[in-house]
């Protein structure tokens, strides 16, 4: 009897035990949950400090408001142009899209952009987009230096994590200043980042300032990558033909086709237009003529 009422304790002090046990893998499972948490939001944090540090330009909103312009299946001539193919499966290649004001260019240049960044991620490569958005207005903030820059910073944003290189750098730079841009080509050759082919896509180039346009070509050029393939939009003029003379070019020229439809989804998604217009078809067809008339290819 004795005996067996000290089994029965010992198994209870165990079942005990093993209650506490599991009670406390819990808790411990847990707190590994939210340590990972946290430090996923530090990396997170990081890693937005770190960007912002290299450069606050931002062209998102412009991509965005550019893609709203864009009547769908408009201007994806370029996409199926012999030369545009051509460029896309050529290393280290530019062209250049050359067109006269109003045609489009810019519209152009942020489909082609999505377009890109479509077939990137669905290939599932190391290769990679930047987009820049040259505005007159802007030219202040646009630097040669602020474009570069905004170049690595569109790469690094788009990488799984950014090396610890990149952030030691931050902190060793003086607070208030920007990276020094051969400090940033350096660590990104010591890093081991797999980059593949690098697309850029420059619009509105004879918007940005002189020293921009006579330096950014270069620029891009010399950056610390193996493959990179640039498509530039500009009006046309002396100085551009000669710089991009030995280049692939395509002329840029707004279609009957594509200003039509343009004009159809402005009457479709412009409130004012509606109001206006209404169901009568015989005033659309009377605007969009009117408006072709006046493009004139442009």
């Amino acid at each position: 009897m004795t005996r067996r009422l000290l089994q029965d304790i010992i198994l209870s002090q165990l079942n005990s035990n093993n209650a506490g046990l599991e009670e406390l893998k819990e808790i411990c499972g847990g707190l590994q949950h939210e340590i990972g948490e946290l430090a996923l939001h530090d990396e997170q944090s990081q890693a937005r400090q770190t960007l912002q540090w290299i450069t606050k330009l931002s062209f998102g909103p412009r991509h965005q408001a550019l893609l709203q312009l864009w009547a769908t299946d408009t201007a994806a001539w370029i996409l199926t142009d012999p030369t545009f193919r051509e460029w896309m499966c050529s290393s280290s290649a530019t062209l250049w899209c050359h067109g006269s004001p109003g045609t489009g260019k810019s519209v152009i240049a942020a489909m082609v952009s999505n377009h890109l960044d479509n077939l990137i991620k669905a290939s599932d490569s190391n290769n990679k987009l930047v987009t820049l958005y040259c505005d007159h207005g802007s030219q202040a903030s646009q630097t040669l230096d602020e474009l570069e820059r905004s170049i690595f910073h569109q790469i690094l944003a788009d990488v799984p994590k950014i090396p610890q290189q990149i952030h030691n750098l931050r902190h060793a730079t003086r607070e208030g200043f920007s990276p020094a841009l051969t400090d940033l080509h350096a660590v990104f050759k010591s890093c081991s980042l797999q980059i593949g082919t690098v697309f850029v896509v420059l619009d509105a180039l004879d918007e940005a300032a002189d020293d921009v346009q006579n330096g950014i070509l270069a620029r891009i050029s010399a950056l610390p990558f193996p493959d990179i393939r640039l498509l530039c939009t500009s009006r046309p003029s002396p100085q551009f033909k000669q710089i991009f003379s030995t280049n692939y070019q395509i002329q840029i020229i707004a279609s009957n086709g594509d200003v039509e439809s343009f004009v159809r989804q402005q009457m479709q998604d412009n409130a004012r237009l509606v109001d206006i217009v209404g169901e009568d078809t015989a005033l659309k067809d009377v605007i969009i003529a009117t408006v072709i008339k006046k493009a004139d290819g442009m």
